[in-house]
């Protein structure tokens, strides 16, 4: 029999006096049932503790490897530690802080345990894009932002990350409507007739008591929309990274006043000020705007690249504005060479984490 049939079972059964077969009977089968959800939230939570520890392990172990510049992709991962640690909790403390009915307990205190254990769950659910949903979300678009800065990677990468949290928060909207939702209102109705009241507990509302199926192939070609985004942005990041850019520089070192590159060429340290016309505050800004917390290292070690995708591309030799130490005088320097010997020499001298 099935536990929507319990009711109706319930209902011929209580016309004629019970016996203590029929009653025991009735007993075993919605404990039945609800051993059998029991299972399925076991299931569901151990599945999701294994998945919460290969995050901690993953984005733990990145928070301590990644080089100290990289400050984005640190806090996005310590976010995601932390995430996951509560989404263990939070999963955990939803299904014990009360304890199951025991199997030999009273037909109406079984019900009324069983009756609060899925309301649990119900809210659980309905409150997941809070818990579970939106700090995700958060935390791995910080690491992808992190680590391969802003641009449009970074925002298909995002696009995809909110299809697929609606797509995840629709499927568990669906599972309360079809799964949770029904086996609550069952066991009330049990219950109410049990206690032979008048009042009558209302069913929960929910979304919908039995999702289209327009409503789930929406979801489910979302959620395939959502993962092809999502290797598109992985596509573009790996190709970023295997662009080869030539390392080239105009200088031999590099120090910051500020956010004012201060530059050596030859044995004199100046203030750039420009490099073939585009000011070193706009170079500068783009850095800062495109790779976030790897800035300065990208317009020291990787200023071919940088100019590039300002649209700049440099040639061999570039034509140099500077300012001496201490100066406002500007001095012009035409035809200064680009050279790997020169970022060799900025990469080995630069501080490492």
């Amino acid at each position: 029999m099935k536990f929507d049939d319990l009711a109706i079972a319930w209902k011929e059964q209580n016309d004629q006096p019970l016996s203590p077969e029929d009653r025991e009977a009735l007993i075993v089968r919605v404990c039945r049932r609800v051993e059998r959800l029991g299972g399925v939230v076991i299931r569901r939570d151990v599945i999701e503790a294994i998945a919460a520890l290969f995050v901690i392990i993953f984005f733990g172990r990145n928070f301590y490897v990644a080089p100290a510049d990289y400050v984005v992709s640190k806090i996005g991962s310590a976010l995601l530690v932390c995430w996951a640690v509560f989404v263990i909790y939070k999963m955990y403390r939803a299904r014990t802080i009360q304890r199951p009915a025991s199997l030999d307990a009273p037909v109406r205190e079984f019900c009324r345990i069983e009756v609060g254990r899925l309301d649990r769950q119900i809210q659980l659910l309905r409150s997941i894009l809070w818990w579970y949903i939106a700090p995700c979300m958060i935390g791995v678009n910080l690491v992808f932002v992190g680590t391969a800065g802003l641009g449009a990677a970074s925002l298909v990468y995002g696009i995809a990350t909110l299809l697929l949290a609606w797509g995840i928060y629709a499927l568990n909207m669906m599972a309360i409507a079809k799964n949770l939702a029904p086996a609550r209102d069952e066991l009330a109705g049990l219950l109410n007739q049990l206690e032979h009241d008048d009042i009558v507990e209302q069913p929960i509302k929910t979304p919908s008591q039995h999702p289209s199926k327009r409503r789930r192939l929406f979801t489910v070609v979302l959620l395939l929309v959502a993962l092809i985004a999502l290797g598109s942005a992985v596509a573009v990041l790996v190709r970023h990274a295997d662009d080869e850019y030539p390392k080239r520089a105009p200088f031999t070192a590099v120090r910051w006043e500020g956010s004012k590159p201060v530059v050596k060429i030859g044995d004199e340290w100046f203030t750039l000020v420009s490099l073939d016309g585009i000011p070193a505050e706009d170079i500068v800004s783009f850095s800062r705007w495109t790779y976030v917390d790897k800035w300065r290292m990208r317009f020291e070690e990787d200023l071919v690249e940088v100019l590039t995708r300002m649209g700049h591309e440099p040639k061999d030799t570039v034509r140099l504005v500077v300012s001496p130490l201490g100066s406002r005088e500007t001095r012009t320097l035409e035809d200064v060479p680009m050279t790997e010997a020169n970022r060799w020499e900025i990469y080995k001298t630069r501080p490492r984490p």
